[in-house]
C-alpha cells in the first residue's frame, strides 16, 4: 500500500521533537488577544459551547472547548493555540504520509515544516483562532490514512475523518470522502461480499457525522450565550449547516467572482512568498513523480481539488484569504520534499556540501519569515487585541451595539461571551438582524418582555425595514443603541434619520441632534484620524483596512447629497487604504460626477488592478472613456466587463444607458458597436 521510506528508531527524535520546535516558535507570534476575520466569534462559541455562524463547526467547537480548559496562559491564547497545533501537526502528518528523516535528529527537519506556513495568508489564520488548521490537519490526516493504512483499516477510517471533516468545513470533508471513493470504487463494482465493508463504512460515517451536528440543536436548547440563530428545529438545522442562513444574510455581497482570474489574483498577490518556493516545489514534483509517485500525485490532487473549489465554488474567499489555502499549503509542502531531497544529494556526495545546504534552508526560512512577519507584523494583531479591548470605552451602561464589520463584531461577542465583560449590555453583529428566524430567536431568548412582544410582530414582518424597525423599538425606548456603519442594507435603513460617528454610532433620533452634516463629517475625519495615530496606521495595515472600509461606507451614504464632503471623506479613506478596490471605485464614481474623465479613468485601471473582477469599476471605465471620446477604451472595457456573463435584460439596458454619455458625433459608430458587444 505505501511506498514510503522506512527509517530506523532513532528517527523518533525528529519525528517528535521537531514538530513542537516550530510550535513553540509560533507561539511567539499569537494574537494576545482577539483579531481579524472571526477569531473572537469562533473562539467565545468554543469557551461557553455556542452556536457560531454557518455551517456551524461543531467539531471545532467541541475541540475547542477542550483546548479553553487547559489551565495555560490566558484564555484567547489557549484557543488560538489550537490552530497553531493543528497546523503544524498537519504539515508533520503530510511529510511524514512519504517520508521518515535519516537517523538521528537532523536540525534542518524543524525549519523544513515551518516553511509551508511562512506564507501571509497562511499564517494570518494561525495566529488567531480559525478554523482553517484544522481542515488541513483533516486533509493531511486523510492522505495519510489512505496512502499508509491496508485498505479495510484506511476504508474504515477515512468516513470518518470526512464526517469530522465536514463538521469542521465541507471542502475537508470532500476531500476526505474522495480518497474513500478511490479506495471503494473497486469493491462497490464488484459482487458480494467485497461490497459489504465499503457500505459498512460509509454508514459509519454519517453516523459519526450525525453526531457531530446533533450538537447544534443540544447546544441550541440550552440557550448559550452566544448563538447564530435558532437551530433547534430540523428545518432551522438545515439553514444552519448548508450555509443557506448566511447566505441570506450576505445576499448583496455575495458575487459569482471570476473562476480562475480570482485564483490567479490570489496567486499574484503572494508572489513574494511563492518565488521562495516554485523552484524547490517543481523539484520535489518532478523527483515525487519519479521515485514517490503514489504521495505526490495525491498532493497535486490535492492542490487541484482546492483550486477549483476557490475558483468556481468560493471566489469570494480568495479576497479575505479564506480561500486558496491548501493550493499555498501543497506547495509549501512540495517545496519542503524538494528542499530535502537536494540535502540528501548534497549528502550523498559530500557531507560539506549537506551542511551547505542545511545552512541554506535555515537562511531562506529566516528570509521569508521576515518577508511574512513585514506583511502582517505582530504590530497588526497588538492594533486588534487593543481595539477589541477599548470597545467598550465609554460605552453606557444597558446599551446595545450592533456591530457591524466582522473584526469589530468578533472582538464585541468574545469580550463579552468569553471575558464576561459588561454584562449589562448586549453585543450583536448586525448581520444577526439581516434573518427574520434570527431575530425572532433574539426576541424568544431575551429576559426582557418588551423584546419577547416583539417576536411575533418580527417574524410577521413584510419587509426588512418594518422588521428591523419592530425589533429595535425596545431598545430605542430604553437607553443608548450603537451602530456601526458597513452593511448597505441597514445603512440604508438607519442613516436617514439616525446619526453615526467613531467608533460606534449613536442613534439618536435626528430632530434631537443639533450637530450639522458638516460637523459630523469634521468629528468623523478627526477622529479617525486620531484613530490611525493611535494604531498606527503605516504600522497595522489590516486596521488601516478597516478603518478605510468604514470611512469609505460612510462617504458613500454622505456623496449623494453632499458630494464635496463625500470626496473629503473617501480621500482619507484613500490615503489609509491606497490599495482598496471599493475606495478607488468610489473616487472615480465622485471624479466622473464632477466632471474630471481621465482622473475616474486612472482611478478604474487602479481599482482593477486591486480587484480585477470588480465590475463596478469597469462600467465607470467606460463612461469615463466614453466621455473622454475613447470608443475603442470603452468597447474593450465593456467586452471585459460582459465576459462570462449570460445574457440578461439588465445588461442590454445597461448598454442603451450608456448613449447619454456618448457625443453626437460618435452616435452612429455607437449603435454599431452596442449590437456587435450586445450579449
Amino acid at each position: 500500500m505505501a511506498d514510503r521510506l522506512s527509517a530506523p528508531p532513532s528517527a523518533n527524535a525528529s519525528i517528535w521533537l521537531a514538530p513542537a520546535l516550530v510550535v513553540a516558535a509560533l507561539t511567539a507570534f499569537l494574537a494576545p488577544s482577539v483579531a481579524w476575520f472571526d477569531a473572537g466569534e469562533l473562539g467565545a462559541s468554543a469557551a461557553v459551547l455556542g452556536v457560531p455562524h454557518p455551517t456551524g463547526f461543531s467539531f471545532f467547537v467541541l475541540q475547542g472547548h477542550v483546548w479553553s480548559l487547559i489551565p495555560l496562559a490566558n484564555l484567547a491564547l489557549r484557543v488560538h493555540l489550537m490552530g497553531a497545533v493543528a497546523a503544524v501537526a498537519a504539515i508533520a502528518l503530510w511529510l511524514r504520509a512519504d517520508w521518515l528523516p535519516g537517523p538521528g535528529f537532523r536540525w534542518h527537519i524543524a525549519p523544513l515544516i515551518l516553511l509551508p506556513l511562512l506564507q501571509g495568508a497562511l499564517l494570518m489564520h494561525v495566529r488567531a483562532t480559525e478554523v482553517y488548521p484544522q481542515v488541513w490537519l483533516v486533509v493531511a490526516a486523510s492522505l495519510a490514512v489512505w496512502h499508509g493504512l491496508p485498505r479495510p483499516q484506511a476504508l474504515l477510517a477515512l468516513p470518518v475523518l470526512a464526517a469530522i471533516g465536514t463538521a469542521v468545513h465541507a471542502e475537508a470533508g470532500l476531500i476526505a470522502g474522495l480518497f474513500w471513493i478511490q479506495l471503494a470504487k473497486p469493491l462497490l463494482l464488484r459482487r458480494r461480499p467485497d461490497v459489504v465493508l465499503p457500505l459498512a463504512s460509509a454508514l459509519l460515517g454519517i453516523v459519526t457525522l450525525a453526531m457531530l451536528i446533533s450538537y447544534l440543536p443540544l447546544s441550541a436548547h440550552r440557550i448559550p450565550g452566544l448563538s447564530w440563530g435558532d437551530v433547534r428545529s430540523a428545518f432551522a438545522l438545515w439553514r444552519h449547516v448548508s450555509a443557506a442562513s448566511i447566505r441570506a444574510a450576505f445576499a448583496d455581497r455575495m458575487g459569482a467572482g471570476s473562476g480562475p482570474l480570482a485564483l490567479w489574483h490570489f496567486l499574484a498577490a503572494s508572489k513574494n512568498h511563492l518565488i521562495f518556493l516554485a523552484i524547490p516545489a517543481l523539484f520535489g514534483a518532478w523527483h515525487g513523480l519519479g521515485n514517490r509517485r503514489r504521495w505526490t500525485v495525491a498532493t497535486l490532487g490535492i492542490i487541484g481539488c482546492d483550486a477549483a473549489y476557490s475558483a468556481w465554488v468560493n471566489p469570494m474567499g480568495l479576497r479575505d484569504d479564506q480561500a486558496g489555502l491548501l493550493v499555498l499549503i501543497g506547495i509549501g509542502i512540495l517545496a519542503a520534499q524538494g528542499l530535502e531531497g537536494c540535502v540528501q544529494g548534497l549528502y550523498a556526495r559530500r557531507k560539506v556540501l549537506g551542511h551547505v545546504g542545511v545552512l541554506a534552508i535555515f537562511t531562506g526560512t529566516c528570509l521569508l519569515g521576515l518577508l511574512t512577519l513585514k506583511q502582517a507584523p505582530m504590530a497588526d494583531v497588538r492594533a486588534a487585541g487593543q481595539g477589541a479591548d477599548d470597545l467598550w470605552h465609554d460605552v453606557e451602561p444597558g446599551s446595545l451595539l450592533l456591530a457591524s464589520a466582522d473584526h469589530t463584531a468578533s472582538a464585541c461577542l468574545w469580550s463579552q461571551v468569553a471575558e464576561g465583560v459588561r454584562p449589562d449590555s448586549l453585543c450583536l453583529p448586525i448581520v444577526f438582524t439581516r434573518d427574520f428566524f434570527t431575530l425572532g430567536w433574539l426576541s424568544a431568548r431575551t429576559n426582557n418582555p418588551a423584546w419577547q412582544a416583539t417576536q411575533a410582530a418580527v417574524r410577521s414582518g413584510a419587509r426588512p425595514a418594518e422588521r428591523l424597525k419592530t425589533w429595535l423599538r425596545p431598545a430605542l425606548d430604553q437607553g443608548p443603541v450603537l451602530w456601526q456603519p458597513g452593511q448597505p442594507e441597514e445603512d440604508s435603513q438607519i442613516a436617514g434619520h439616525l446619526q453615526w460617528g467613531l467608533p460606534w454610532s449613536q442613534l439618536l433620533q435626528a430632530s434631537q441632534s443639533p450637530q450639522s452634516v458638516e460637523q459630523r463629517v469634521q468629528a468623523l475625519s478627526l477622529a479617525a484620524e486620531a484613530s490611525c495615530t493611535r494604531f498606527d496606521c503605516e504600522q497595522s495595515p489590516v486596521f488601516a483596512s478597516h478603518l478605510s472600509a468604514q470611512l469609505g461606507v460612510i462617504a458613500a451614504l454622505i456623496t449623494p447629497r453632499q458630494p464635496g464632503l463625500g470626496v473629503q471623506l473617501l480621500r482619507q479613506a484613500h490615503r489609509y487604504s491606497p490599495a482598496s478596490a471599493p475606495i478607488l471605485g468610489n473616487l472615480a464614481v465622485a471624479e466622473l460626477q464632477a466632471g474630471h474623465a481621465a482622473q475616474a479613468l486612472e482611478l478604474c485601471r487602479q481599482a482593477l488592478a486591486a480587484q480585477p473582477d470588480y465590475d463596478r469599476a469597469h462600467r465607470t471605465a467606460v463612461r469615463a472613456a466614453l466621455r473622454l471620446r475613447r470608443l475603442d477604451l470603452a468597447k474593450e472595457e465593456i467586452s471585459l466587463y460582459l465576459k462570462g456573463k449570460h445574457a440578461a435584460p439588465e445588461l442590454l439596458a445597461w448598454l442603451q444607458s450608456l448613449e447619454a454619455d456618448v457625443d453626437n458625433a460618435d452616435k452612429g459608430a455607437w449603435h454599431v458597436a452596442v449590437k456587435a458587444l450586445a450579449p
